[in-house]
């Protein structure tokens, strides 16, 4: 799907378009009270579990939670390194991605 210039997963469409949602999660931080990013992270994951018991995605479950699942943050529940040439994933290809404190880019280092 494509909206405006951006692509979604269709999962992801899905979700914004079946869910209770007007808007897609934001990675928060600590902008957000822990409570309430819990709650939408069980919320978005729970709609995401939905789309994939309906069956209509030929992708397995792994593949479409790594590309649609967001983590207590609201971010990505596996992140991607942000480095040069890197696309290893956390929980797949290295156990936890550490970020940079000089240049902020997430990385398996």
């Amino acid at each position: 799907m494509i909206r405006n210039g951006a692509q979604f997963d269709p999962a992801f469409a899905y979700v914004l378009r079946h869910g209770s949602w007007t808007a897609p999660p934001f990675p928060s931080g600590r902008s957000v009270p822990k409570v309430v990013s819990a709650y939408i992270q069980r919320v978005w994951n729970a709609d995401v579990d939905k789309y994939i018991a309906l069956g209509l995605d030929g992708r397995s479950r792994e593949v479409i939670e790594r590309a649609t699942k967001i983590g207590p943050t609201c971010g990505a529940l596996f992140r991607v390194c942000e480095g040069v040439d890197c696309n290893k994933m956390e929980g797949v290809e290295v156990e936890k991605l550490h970020m940079c404190a000089r240049c902020k880019l997430v990385s398996p280092h």
